[in-house]
């Protein structure tokens, strides 16, 4: 189901929850830039600053609370997991609309979602947009220190060398911009990791068994900073799709590094595809894993899709 609108001033009840500390630092004075021509649209618009990491939970959780029409996040894909986490964790995921004013180090989402490219786009986007009805999962996985953890994702959750590239890209600058930084990460992720024996359930059925390098849940297409790794994902489908690579050498790895963000690896022999709405992953040993950009915690994982769940604000064209 699609809806159309325009932005009605005063009349639609909206709230920023800005990353500040995105894109490197920049995000701050980004917004601030942009910021008169928001109020310019709309006068009682609300923004709120995150203080610290995972802030936008709670912060997008009150906002829920306090009947705002539609919730902006500001910042990379990690702060809009963040708001769907407040959303999802207070029980409201649907009753507000959902926008993003991109400002962060990958910018995978956008790319599958329709939100804009850039904050400079950002007042014609929210003048004049539309609703688009879309899923999102929930992975329960063991945070580091061993306890059980519970957290949504919008775009991809994955496990095994996606969340130790994640670790290194997470600790090395963004100055030169998500591609770069992400490029960088990988590198360093894929010479310290170890393949790791894993198996893999979709809907109770086994589907793999065996040395693997990475699994991937997708309700997005694009991770890791432009690599197309489910060029087959639907937003709205109810269906994860699931992108399993095999036992790869690292020179293996590493000369599939252009088909991944091509989306032409999932034609590599050692790469499995299925699709499905509740994925199971158990290694047999220590695996970190992925979820939107972060890096939360390691397996074994559940993923489940929830259909429909989230009200989207794109851009009407």
């Amino acid at each position: 189901m699609t809806a159309w609108g325009k932005a009605e001033g005063a009349a639609m009840k909206i709230c920023f929850i800005v990353n500040p500390n995105s894109a490197n630092g920049q995000t701050r004075a980004r917004f601030a830039a942009i910021q008169p021509g928001l109020a310019a649209v709309f006068p009682e618009m609300k923004v709120r600053y995150t203080e610290r990491p995972c802030h936008a939970i709670d912060l997008a959780c009150e906002a829920a609370g306090q009947d705002f029409e539609a919730i902006v996040a500001v910042g990379g894909d990690g702060t809009l997991n963040e708001v769907v986490s407040g959303l999802d964790r207070c029980g409201r995921p649907d009753s507000v609309l959902l926008g993003m004013i991109p400002s962060g180090t990958g910018g995978d989402f956008r790319k599958t979602s329709g939100f804009p490219k850039s904050m400079e786009q950002a007042v014609a986007y929210l003048s004049d947009w539309r609703e688009r009805r879309v899923d999102y999962g929930v992975l329960t996985f063991r945070n580091l220190d061993g306890s059980s953890g519970r957290r949504p994702f919008i775009n991809i959750a994955s496990i095994g060398l996606s969340g130790v590239t994640d670790d290194y890209v997470n600790h090395t600058t963004k100055a030169f911009g998500g591609k770069a930084s992400f490029m960088i990460g990988a590198v360093r992720g894929i010479l310290a990791y170890r393949n790791v024996d894993m198996t893999v359930r979709v809907d109770g059925v086994q589907i793999h068994e065996g040395r693997t390098a990475l699994v991937t849940m997708a309700n997005g297409r694009f991770f890791g900073g432009g690599m197309m790794m489910a060029p087959d994902a639907e937003l709205d489908d109810g269906m994860l799709r699931v992108v399993i690579l095999g036992d790869m050498g690292k020179l293996e790895f590493m000369s599939l590094s252009s088909a991944i963000y091509a989306g032409t690896h999932v034609k590599h022999p050692k790469c499995k595809l299925a699709r499905g709405r509740v994925v199971e992953v158990e290694p047999a040993s220590r695996a970190l894993i992925d979820l939107d950009g972060e890096m939360p915690g390691m397996g074994p994982v559940r993923a489940e899709v929830i259909p429909g769940a989230l009200r989207l604000m794109v851009p009407r064209l």
